[in-house]
């Protein structure tokens, strides 16, 4: 069974027990998922980070599940000091990490280590060092 299936089971009077799988039309989360989701709002974690994380959902999304199990109060933690570089609905394949990472000398005819720096001065912003220096998936390396 996948996350989005749960096994219905009958004891009827008789005894005798049926079974049923059905599927619901959102995708249930487990206690680790959850916890894993906790431990990186709370702590901190860039917003880049928990988006790679959880790559299914939206920014928006994730805050909604930590507010829903993570929150008595069923808000969003108020104290989250994170880079949050990106609106509400971004998602993981939204992102610059992701395109940058997911760049194919196949999908651009004009691609050269020299036509990335179109890119970096982004990357420069960001103001982080582990995005500074790159590494394309070719293996050939780009300098910020």
């Amino acid at each position: 069974m996948n996350p989005k299936q749960r096994r219905v089971i009958i004891h009827w009077r008789d005894g005798s027990i049926s079974s049923q799988v059905i599927r619901s039309g959102f995708r249930l989360w487990s206690k680790h998922e959850i916890e894993r989701l906790r431990q990186m709002v709370e702590s901190h974690t860039d917003q880049v980070e928990i988006l790679r994380a959880f790559p299914d959902y939206s920014w928006e999304n994730l805050q909604d599940i930590y507010s829903y199990n993570c929150t008595p109060n069923r808000r969003w933690f108020t104290d989250y000091a994170g880079k949050r570089p990106y609106p509400q609905r971004t998602r993981w394949q939204d992102t610059l990490e992701y395109k940058l990472l997911n760049i194919s000398p196949e999908s651009s005819a004009s691609y050269t280590p020299i036509g990335c720096q179109e890119v970096l001065p982004s990357l420069a912003q960001m103001d982080t060092a582990s995005h500074r220096r790159k590494y394309h998936p070719s293996g050939a390396r780009i300098f910020a």
